[in-house]
């Protein structure tokens, strides 16, 4: 009881945040923008190393369906472009970013519901990631390090959409969240190529010079 006596006054400060909180104006409308910076480990060549990325996303709460929506906008590594080079198992990867933004995204929903909770025992996180992305590789300012990001591509309609569910256990002490994959699905076919471009290699002269990429498509699994 009085974990749901909690549980129910943060929601009601969440709504009161929430409705005075402007959306930030590279997301769509009614939508706010985060970011969430990471450690992702990997084996390259039987060696394991590990980078930090960062991944921008846009985030927006639906009090209707008890459900958040949470779509993909950016990814960079945090201190060195050469962290993408190095990845060879790009499905892992892809797979790590959503998990990473589906655990973030607490940010843009009221607190956990309880997960005994029998009216509500669970919210759901729908991460949305558009096919199509890009790389690019650019100074942020006049004088900066060069960055490579991969950011989405415009103008898409077609995208892939993970659903999770989200309560909070509090049987144990301290509670925990509890959060599984339900569910993978297709939206449409990309609407690009699905080769990934390949990148310069370590120590090519073009890490310090500005370009982009093709836009390119990852399965949605």
């Amino acid at each position: 009881m009085k974990a749901k006596i909690i549980f129910s006054l943060a929601f009601i400060l969440f709504l009161i945040v929430l409705s005075n909180s402007p959306a930030r104006s590279d997301c769509p409308p009614g939508w706010e923008e985060h970011t969430v910076t990471s450690l992702y480990t990997y084996n390259y060549g039987g060696y394991y190393f590990s980078c930090y990325f960062t991944i921008v996303y846009c985030c927006r709460w639906n009090n209707d369906l008890k459900s958040v929506e949470s779509i993909i906008d950016a990814v960079y590594p945090l201190y060195n472009s050469m962290c993408w080079i190095f990845i060879t198992n790009w499905g892992n990867f892809r797979d790590w970013v959503h998990e990473t933004v589906a655990e973030a995204s607490s940010q843009c929903t009221p607190p956990y519901p309880p997960c005994d909770d029998e009216n509500n025992p669970y919210y759901e996180i729908q991460i949305i990631a558009y096919n199509c992305m890009y790389f690019k590789n650019y100074q942020p300012y006049p004088g900066d390090d060069f960055i490579c990001k991969l950011l989405r591509c415009d103008n898409q309609t077609n995208y892939c959409k993970k659903t999770y569910r989200v309560c909070m256990d509090y049987s144990v002490n301290p509670p925990v969240v509890r959060r599984i994959l339900i569910s993978v699905e297709p939206y449409g076919e990309p609407q690009c190529p699905t080769t990934r471009p390949e990148l310069p290699p370590e120590g090519d002269p073009r890490w310090g010079q500005y370009w982009i990429t093709n836009c390119f498509a990852e399965p949605c699994q």
